[in-house]
């Protein structure tokens, strides 16, 4: 498996960004439009949905969310200098959150994650959404 960055956004949970083999607080990653756009809402499924066989689980297919690091917020930083920051609940789908701002860039700030019992440390983040006005 790769975890490169450009899974962050490509609409398949089953891939995903690995932000960090551990914690991953601090970890960046900037997504670029093609030019300015209004963004109405930024959003983040909070870690690794891929359904798949794991050791953990007598090699059944399972969910890989809670056996990896899950994100418990993060900042959204715009090209302007703005930002907002956005916390999950333990949940693998896409949450997301009311923005109103033009932009040409957004970068994602991993703030805090959380590894559940019995979970890998890595942070690996299946898929980021933004939604806005045509």
């Amino acid at each position: 498996m790769s975890y490169r960055a450009e899974q962050l956004i490509d609409r398949d949970v089953q891939l995903g960004w690995g932000a960090s083999a551990d914690d991953g607080a601090g970890e960046r990653a900037t997504m670029s439009f093609d030019g300015p756009v209004e963004l109405t809402s930024v959003g983040l499924l909070p870690g690794y949905a891929r359904e798949a066989p794991h050791s953990k689980a007598g090699c059944d297919t399972v969910s890989a969310f809670p056996l990896n690091r899950q994100i418990q917020s993060v900042r959204w930083i715009f090209d302007d200098g703005t930002s907002v920051d956005q916390t999950f609940e333990a949940s693998p789908e896409i949450q997301t959150k009311a923005v109103d701002v033009t932009t040409s860039s957004v970068t994602m700030e991993i703030l805090s994650t959380t590894r559940p019992s019995r979970a890998d440390s890595d942070t690996i983040i299946s898929e980021a959404t933004f939604e806005g006005r045509p």
